[in-house]
């Protein structure tokens, strides 16, 4: 292999380096910009439209980029910088976004439940002053220390909503006391991530997402 073969090679692999920290320089910066973008929209939707056109903004940018004579001018080291300044500028928009207040909302379990014999399944309603938001429905065995995320009502445009809810199983909670509990949000995704409000049926938890709307606390039994 002659000098001009060694240069070349060497030059096509720092090439190959730029762009690829170019490529996760460009995602950090779209990460940041989609956080940013989360405190003011709130709808879904709409989050994830303006998030694509972010994406493919930044994906013609980076193509046009890395083919242009100045990218081929551009050292490694200033890209690296790059890189760190836009992995940090995410990393601290995403520790700010999980601080934000949440929108507050009015959430009640409505049907006298306090004090009730339950069954193993049982019908839980309630109401919440946003007919958007997301509700979830928590039950928590007084004799351990987890908590089970039940299955999400649909909300009503009135604000109602109601869900059927699990007691144990057939087998297992006879016997026991249980706390039931709402908590309602408002926010798009990434901020119901960010702030540990996003949560799945069946999940188990050991405590509630400490910002949040929180409904009143009833206790049952389930004497069969």
């Amino acid at each position: 292999m002659n000098f001009n073969q060694i240069s070349s090679t060497q030059q096509s692999s720092s090439e190959g380096v730029k762009q690829a920290l170019t490529v996760c320089a460009a995602i950090a910066e779209i990460i940041g910009l989609a956080i940013y973008l989360a405190s003011l929209i709130s709808l879904n939707s709409l989050l994830i439209f303006a998030i694509a056109v972010l994406v493919i903004i930044f994906t013609v940018a980076v193509y046009w980029l890395t083919r242009s004579v100045f990218f081929k001018r551009v050292s490694v080291g200033l890209i690296v910088v790059v890189l760190t300044i836009s992995v940090a500028v995410a990393v601290i928009a995403w520790s700010w976004l999980s601080g934000i207040g949440l929108q507050p909302i009015e959430v009640t379990i409505s049907n006298s439940l306090d004090g009730d014999n339950v069954s193993m399944r049982y019908l839980v309603q309630g109401s919440v002053n946003n007919p958007h938001s997301k509700v979830h429905v928590i039950i928590h065995p007084l004799t351990v220390p987890e908590m089970w995320v039940q299955n999400p009502p649909i909300v009503s445009a009135d604000g109602s909503w109601q869900t059927n809810v699990y007691f144990g199983t057939s087998t297992l909670g006879i016997g026991d006391k249980y706390e039931v509990v709402a908590i309602a949000t408002g926010e798009n995704f990434l901020i119901t991530l960010a702030t540990g409000n996003y949560l799945r049926e069946g999940q188990t938890i050991k405590t509630l997402p400490r910002n949040t709307n929180q409904s009143n606390v009833v206790t049952v039994y389930r004497p069969e």
